[in-house]
């Protein structure tokens, strides 16, 4: 290998394909990134075999050529390297990186027992704007479990027929569901995947790396790929059976609130002080065309904060929830008003923003004492 490039090119992409890494694996081969000249480009990959990444960058390349390279060594060296041209000059197991200031050598490994990488995207499913893309992870990923023994909530599902996308996100606690139209997709049968909640949080911080973003799903590997720009990340799917989340969703209320989002954010923050004494839990409380936000500990004290809604239904009503859950929605909410929508105290609340009427969040009451 000989090639040429821009250090501050190849840093970002070493320090970005150091993230998918495994140094705990029983395969020393996963603790190193392989570099890869070829035509004019470098192509950078690094896999922990649950999730991959392959970046190419623009290059002079005089000899082709492949090399291992320990992820912590590199990653840490372009983290302290200036601005300017870099050589890159392999022979062996041996990798030379050159500038006008300084010289290094890093032993390498052979590159026969690196895992393959997907390195293009065949068959592109749909397109999406990276734009729509960022908005749909901030708004299901928070909702995603993190609960191992339960492995098929810890992924994101992506429900996708014809033309349209529905991206859903549960912990057996609360939902989250954004739907998405498409001009066009390549779909004609109903199709299932569940994401890794690590891989959608992977592909919201490269959104800004590109406009649109392809996606593809690869049968035979049983595995998501996402080209962003010039990244092109894979991913295997989760297997199983995502629980029915239609039946959980609400079809009607008793109570309904439309109130201001801010206003909701503030009091359940105030309440969070006293809340988390008590197991997390604040009280909903609907009186006098009210809405009153109420918390109470043992060890601390109490708080009510009163807020001016819009209610419709019954007027003396109470319920439950914790208070993180509320708060993580209220932080994803674009609008500056939100609904409400009771049905009892001991069933799911159904919570939207009027702004965006494709998007609803689903969370279950915490019960109460009698």
């Amino acid at each position: 290998m000989k090639a040429t490039t821009l250090s501050e090119n190849i840093s970002k992409a070493i320090i970005t394909a150091s993230r998918f890494v495994s140094n705990k694996s029983q395969l020393p081969i996963l603790s190193n990134i392989l570099l890869k000249a070829e035509k004019n480009k470098i192509i950078i990959n690094a896999t922990n075999l649950e999730t991959s990444i392959s970046i190419n960058i623009g290059a002079k390349v005089e000899e082709d050529g492949e090399i291992a390279i320990p992820s912590k060594i590199i990653s840490d060296l372009f983290n302290n390297i200036p601005s300017g041209q870099i050589l890159f000059e392999s022979e062996k197991e041996k990798l030379s990186i050159k500038s006008s200031t300084f010289e290094s050598v890093i032993l390498g490994t052979n590159t026969s027992d690196f895992p393959s990488v997907a390195q293009l995207i065949n068959n592109v499913m749909f397109r999406v704007l990276s734009s729509d893309m960022e908005d749909i992870v901030k708004k299901t990923l928070f909702s995603v479990s993190s609960d191992e023994t339960r492995p098929i909530l810890t992924g994101v599902l992506i429900v996708i027929e014809k033309n349209l996308l529905e991206f859903v996100a549960t912990d057996g606690f609360r939902l989250s569901r954004k739907v998405l139209s498409l001009p066009k997709s390549n779909i004609k049968d109903e199709t299932k995947l569940i994401v890794p909640r690590n891989t959608f949080a992977e592909v919201l911080r490269l959104c800004p790396n590109t406009e649109f973003i392809d996606i593809s799903y690869d049968n035979e590997s049983n595995q998501i790929i996402f080209a962003i720009g010039d990244y092109i990340l894979s991913s295997r799917i989760i297997q199983g059976d995502f629980p029915d989340y239609k039946k959980v969703i609400p079809t009607g209320s008793t109570v309904t609130v439309e109130v201001d989002k801010d206003d909701l954010l503030r009091a359940v923050k105030l309440a969070s002080i006293f809340a988390r004494d008590a197991a997390g839990v604040i009280k909903l409380q609907i009186k006098d065309g009210k809405l009153n936000i109420l918390a109470e500990s043992s060890k601390s004290g109490s708080q009510n904060s009163t807020i001016d809604a819009k209610i419709e239904g019954e007027d003396d009503f109470v319920i439950a929830y914790n208070y993180r859950f509320l708060d993580e929605w209220l932080n994803c909410i674009e609008g500056s008003i939100v609904n409400l929508n009771f049905t009892n105290p001991s069933t799911p609340g159904l919570f939207s923003d009027p702004k965006d009427p494709d998007y609803i969040h689903i969370i279950m009451p915490v019960k109460l004492n009698s």
